[in-house]
């Protein structure tokens, strides 16, 4: 798939952390990641087995934080969960970049591409616009 892309100059990643170490070990692209949570921070570490188990998952989490060329977070709350999940790893604070969404202005047609144009979220036409759709096994 990256060498189907060409050669982006500005790549947008958003949940899944480890797309940021590919694009920037196979590309020269500007890596921007949306930080929804850090996995880090998800799991429980309640037996040395399960710290040894996340040890590398977690050191790669902050090698793709630190390797993006910016990260944005969805609200103060996840920004103050980046700060101390990354404290050691990071350069910069992370910016802020709250979700769009405007429902007031949706359509009803979810298909309508004018609902786009109107400030809808592009995750709340995806949702409507799938919920009755039926997917082959």
């Amino acid at each position: 798939m990256l060498f189907e892309l060409g050669s982006p100059k500005t790549v947008i990643i958003d949940q899944a952390i480890m797309p940021v170490l590919i694009f920037r070990l196979f590309s020269k692209a500007q890596v921007i990641f949306y930080c929804h949570f850090p996995d880090k921070l998800l799991t429980r570490r309640s037996s040395i087995l399960r710290r040894l188990y996340r040890l590398p998952f977690d050191a790669l989490e902050g090698l793709a934080m630190k390797s993006a060329h910016h990260v944005l977070v969805n609200s103060k709350f996840t920004a103050a969960a980046y700060a101390a999940a990354f404290h050691g790893w990071t350069r910069r604070p992370p910016a802020l970049l709250y979700p769009s969404v405007r429902l007031n202005k949706c359509k009803t047609s979810a298909r309508d591409f004018d609902s786009i144009r109107a400030g809808c979220a592009l995750h709340e036409i995806f949702v409507r616009s799938t919920a009755h759709d039926n997917f082959p096994s």
